[in-house]
């Protein structure tokens, strides 16, 4: 509660707005937690960075002038500078000497970051504020950051998940973020225009009111997306770009062809390389509360073996073991073909590194994303319970989780449950046995959360996890 005040607060002193009350409120706020002051200096910083933007650029004398001026205007430094000049003393005010500390420490803390800011053609433009799961910082010289926590800054770069089990949220200046789950690439710049690029993966995104000349601009391999201030996901995989907007209006003009459409507030709309498909903006559809994977368009990762593929391998070792003639073998292949399709098959786990927040090593891991083919949000409600169908060639433990979302915001946690399994097997878990995994203080409980992401792993190779058939079910089923 006190930090949405303080942000509230903090908005209200860039705009010039705060009364005297507000002032002496966020100063208790800041004397409560004195990171606070960090954060006073970057909204001023950029305040005045998007100002002078608004102008023809200037150099950086320009900007140091700016935040003089600014502050000597301020009516309490100029009270403070009247009694230093005059030989009075200042009035007693029981908030005026507090205000006269933070301004003080605010105003060296923008010369110091002013020197950064100027001796570095790289500003910092965003802080990692969440991390579960393994992810890696790229920067634009190739340099690899492969450990990543929480309340680290960063340059223009890439973020990379390397499992599909994980989630990150990266915060702007501004107040605009970005959260990112499951298997995903985002690379970002801001000088000062925000660009991000969505290689693949699934992100949601709260931009703050964007500058009307500086809009913020999402590019995927299908689409490019421009942004004034709005709530909305996309979701990239399969050579596709989904859009759900929650909040605002985004135009999505497609790669291929530039057609463009804007997309209102509880809309989406799917872009492709395919010219030939009409981007039709469609109503986003109510929720619902069961699920039924659609294998393979769901994977997000793992491989995926068409039954057809695995049919020939299984042929391949018979006439290898000397079972069956090539004869025998190609007439067998001819008579089933027909029975068989590329969308019929399974999904096998493929190794991924593992979550540095617990053991060291490697994992092995299927995934599926529940918004690839869903129209509308699929909720967790109390009695729900999993169905998971699949098979492992040794007994094994296997962890199986999921990624849900806040209903409402953004913000949601990892859950995971682990069983024992031996050849095939088919498992019936209620939301209620999975356990919340991480760090933060969120509800333990599931129940409410919007489903995003699922998966299934074991530690052991030998196992060779394979995945037929996921399904929610709703309580009444």
């Amino acid at each position: 509660m006190n930090h949405d005040r303080f942000e509230e607060l903090l908005g209200r002193l860039v705009d010039d707005e705060l009364t005297a009350a507000e002032q002496t409120e966020l100063i208790q706020l800041v004397e409560e937690d004195p990171a606070r002051l960090g954060e006073i200096r970057n909204q001023l910083e950029v305040s005045e960075l998007i100002a002078l933007s608004e102008d023809e650029l200037k150099a950086p004398e320009s900007f140091l002038s700016s935040l003089q001026e600014r502050i000597e205007n301020d009516p309490f430094v100029t009270e403070i500078q009247t009694a230093i000049h005059s030989g009075k003393p200042i009035r007693k005010k029981s908030n005026l000497l507090p205000w006269m500390i933070a301004t003080a420490a605010v105003f060296a803390l923008l010369v110091t970051s002013l020197f950064f800011f100027t001796s570095s053609q790289e500003p910092v433009i965003a802080e990692l504020t969440e991390i579960e799961g393994s992810f890696q910082w790229i920067d634009p010289n190739g340099q690899v950051i492969g450990t990543l926590e929480e309340g680290q800054s960063f340059t223009s770069g890439t973020l990379e998940s390397l499992a599909p089990d994980g989630m990150a949220k990266l915060k702007f200046h501004d107040g605009s973020w970005i959260h990112v789950w499951g298997k995903s690439s985002l690379s970002i710049t801001a000088n000062p225009q925000k660009v991000l690029r969505l290689h693949y993966g699934n992100a949601w995104i709260y931009a703050r009111r964007q500058p009307q000349e500086h809009p913020l601009l999402v590019h995927t391999p299908e689409a490019d997306l421009k942004v004034l201030g709005t709530l909305f996901n996309v979701l990239v995989n399969h050579s596709q770009t989904k859009l759900l907007v929650k909040k605002g209006l985004v135009r999505l003009t497609r790669n291929a062809d530039g057609a463009h459409v804007d997309v209102p507030a509880m809309h989406r709309v799917l872009s492709s390389t395919d010219t030939n498909e009409s981007l039709s903006v469609v109503p986003q559809r109510r929720p619902v509360v069961f699920w039924k994977s659609n294998l393979p368009k769901d994977v997000t990762g793992g491989r995926w073996k068409p039954e057809m593929h695995a049919l020939r391998e299984e042929v391949r070792a018979a006439t290898d073991k000397g079972e069956m003639t090539e004869e025998e073998a190609r007439r067998f292949l001819e008579s089933r073909m027909t029975d068989l399709l590329d969308d019929k098959g399974r999904l096998y786990a493929t190794r991924v590194k593992r979550d540095p927040a617990t053991k060291a090593g490697l994992t092995y891991m299927a995934s599926l994303s529940v918004l690839l083919t869903q129209a509308g949000p699929t909720f967790l409600a109390e009695g729900a319970r999993f169905i998971v169908k699949g098979e492992v060639q040794t007994p094994t433990q296997i962890m199986v989780g999921f990624c849900a979302l806040d209903s409402g915001l953004p913000s949601g946690g990892r859950y995971y449950v682990e069983r024992n399994v031996s050849g095939p097997f088919e498992l019936e878990i209620p939301i209620s046995a999975f356990q919340f995994w991480g760090k933060s203080l969120r509800s333990s409980n599931p129940a409410g959360k919007e489903l995003l992401q699922w998966w299934c792993s074991t530690d052991s190779q030998e196992a060779n996890l394979m995945i037929s058939g996921l399904e929610l079910l709703a309580p009444e089923q």
